[in-house]
């Protein structure tokens, strides 16, 4: 981000200041006489190596990483900012396990049961009650296009049923950078924003093909604690994928019933929104939680204007 912003910088410089000596300290250009590519070459080789195993967080190879990096701060003259006059600024990352094996999901008096009939898509926290469901097509807002399938319904406290887990408004590009999506909010950004208890996905037939290894998918979750908002953060609400048969019957005697509403899913031409007649009794409890304590590098570079 800072290579971009002084790109920037440059660029609205006047060609006439830009033509000026630029006078660079000679403790400044031997200090950067001394970054190498070869140097740089090798940091790169050794943090990326397949002996730091990924750097996942928390792990050994994590703590590694983070050791190298803080002798190299301490080496380099640069004072610790983190605890106890060390490098290392600590926090609580909570990571949650689903209890799958009591997870389920009640329609009238029929259980589904997790991995037969329903895989989780995130996990924010548990969800246990009987909840009424409204549905809400593909679940995106896009202000700029006036699109927003939750006008005139109510989803707080409630469950959202939408398309998913990858359905897009019909004929709408959304600009994606990282975890952002400019301009539009997704079914779990908009759903949690409004106060939604969870989210029920109605299967797109493409998204059934992978059910096996879905089952494997979305069972634990880490999260900074407090949570901290970034685009790189979890989903902030707790949602799950049916199969067709608990679709058939979530949606059975319903204004359209189920596999009228996967195929027009799958062409996206989504219904109208309306609250479903039945309600349904989710039950996604958390089996274990772990608080880890990982860890920034961090360092200060004092200025050299005392005031």
């Amino acid at each position: 981000m800072s290579v971009v912003l002084l790109a920037l910088a440059l660029l609205l410089v006047s060609p006439a200041l830009r033509a000026q000596q630029v006078t660079i300290p000679e403790t400044v250009r031997a200090a950067a006489d001394r970054i190498t590519a070869d140097q740089l070459a090798q940091d790169l080789e050794y943090l990326a190596s397949d002996a730091l195993l990924g750097r996942n967080t928390p792990s050994p190879g994590f703590d590694t990483a983070a050791e190298y990096i803080a002798k190299r701060l301490e080496r380099a003259g640069v004072k610790p900012l983190g605890d106890s006059s060390t490098f290392f600024q600590h926090y609580v990352m909570r990571e949650s396990h689903v209890d799958t094996a009591a997870a389920y999901l009640e329609i009238g008096e029929v259980k589904f049961h997790f991995g037969d009939h329903f895989v989780i898509r995130s996990f924010a926290g548990p969800i246990t009650g009987a909840l009424p469901v409204v549905y809400v097509g593909h679940g995106w807002t896009v202000a700029g296009r006036d699109i927003d399938p939750y006008a005139g319904v109510d989803v707080k406290g409630k469950v959202v049923l939408a398309h998913g887990p990858r359905a897009l408004p019909k004929g709408v590009e959304i600009r994606q950078i990282g975890g952002i999506n400019v301009g539009a909010n997704t079914a779990f950004a908009e759903a949690a924003r409004r106060g939604a208890a969870g989210i029920i996905f109605i299967p797109q037939t493409s998204a059934l093909q992978n059910w096996t290894q879905m089952q494997g998918q979305n069972t634990v979750v880490r999260a900074l604690e407090p949570p901290v908002p970034s685009a790189y953060a979890a989903p902030p609400v707790t949602s799950v994928l049916l199969v067709q048969k608990a679709t058939d019957a979530l949606l059975a005697g319903e204004r359209v019933e189920g596999a009228e509403m996967v195929a027009r899913g799958d062409r996206q031409d989504y219904p109208l929104s309306f609250q479903l007649k039945k309600t349904v009794t989710l039950h996604l409890p958390v089996g274990s939680t772990t608080d880890h304590r990982p860890y920034n590098v961090v360092g200060l570079m004092e200025g050299s204007d005392p005031s």
